[in-house]
């Protein structure tokens, strides 16, 4: 697969539930509560049941697509390792270009100390969008 034939992602979103109604073709998808940062009640480590995504590809072909929870680091160069990671997702865009939108529900995120962490949507090993929540202490 070349560059030319990577998807883009044109939104990624890390949120408390996404609803898709189907009477509604022309906007299916319902995005709850976006979240950007969050206070744990009872300290750390933390795990949050489930938190979904919502996301939306333009593109051709087949992909495999992965979400990791990755704690940000102070350095960029010091890139730590992911804590968690959701997937395979399996998109099928067929062989002329496709928008497509999906919402993905990940079970058991973990949280181990307050920070910044990204959620970062990746295709072979390659970040093509990411959402930062921030973890009070």
């Amino acid at each position: 697969m070349s560059d030319d034939d990577d998807p883009v992602v044109r939104h990624f979103l890390v949120c408390r539930r996404v609803k898709y109604d189907p009477r509604i073709p022309w906007a299916p998808y319902s995005v709850r509560n976006v979240i950007f940062n969050r206070r744990p009640t009872r300290g750390y480590p933390v795990v949050l049941p489930a938190v979904w995504t919502f996301t939306h590809i333009e593109g051709t072909g087949s992909h495999e697509f992965w979400i990791a929870v990755v704690p940000y680091p102070d350095d960029e160069d010091d890139r730590p390792e992911a804590v968690a990671s959701y997937g395979p997702y399996l998109v099928h865009l067929g062989p002329t270009p496709a928008r497509l939108s999906r919402g993905w529900r990940l079970r058991g995120v973990p949280f181990p100390a307050p920070g910044m962490y990204s959620f970062d949507f990746t295709l072979g090993g390659v970040v093509l969008a990411q959402h930062f929540i921030w973890l009070e202490g």
